[in-house]
């Protein structure tokens, strides 16, 4: 499993401790060099699923100490329908219920 994070230059903090992550969790970590628009970094954290969401988590710790988190999630296509569901009803069942957006 992999997710993708989008850091932004203040989130720094993540790749100083990517080591210490690395080792922690078993998930593999890397951040790109390249920047986007608004200056934001991908972090891709891959391994099996436990290790993702230990990272990811840890991940979140951290960041949220300091701003708000955007994330983008690759999901199989044929995952798709299920997590939208009937009309939109899961994907605003799970925003309700988390508080995301």
């Amino acid at each position: 499993a992999s997710l993708l994070v989008l850091l932004s230059p203040t989130s720094c903090t993540v790749g100083t401790r990517k080591v210490k992550l690395r080792k922690e969790t078993g998930a593999r970590i890397d951040i790109e060099d390249s920047e986007n628009a608004q200056g934001d970094r991908v972090l891709l954290i891959s391994g099996i699923p436990v290790q993702v969401c230990r990272a990811k988590a840890t991940i979140h710790r951290i960041l949220s100490e300091n701003m708000p988190v955007s994330e983008e999630m690759l999901v199989p296509q044929r995952a798709v329908g299920r997590i939208i569901g009937r009309g939109g009803e899961t994907v605003r069942l799970i925003s309700k219920s988390s508080g995301a957006k």
